[in-house]
């Protein structure tokens, strides 16, 4: 999967994204794209500086804190459900 581009000229797109719940697993893909490819940019054979380098990174930091802070909305909302599940399995033992 490669990682999708929105144009801020296309809010069509964004709002789809914004709709959307990703599971465990599709953030787990986007953060292994962004980590291929600052990874790729890292480690290419002849590193040359790009003009768009400090906005790349400041892009790169701002998604790195975001699949941070999605993957621990995704933990307590799968720890709620392990809750509920294990209270209901609790009531039908009494």
């Amino acid at each position: 999967m490669e990682l999708e581009v929105i144009r801020e000229s296309e809010p069509e797109t964004a709002e789809k994204l914004r709709k959307k719940t990703l599971s465990r697993e599709e953030l787990m893909v986007r953060a292994t794209d962004l980590i291929d490819l600052l990874h790729g940019r890292t480690t290419a054979k002849v590193f040359r500086a790009r003009q768009d380098d400090p906005a790349r990174l400041a892009y790169a930091r701002a998604a790195t804190a975001a699949v941070q802070a999605y993957a621990s909305i995704l933990r307590d909302s799968e720890l709620d459900e392990i809750r509920e599940r294990l209270d209901t399995i609790e009531a039908r033992r009494t």
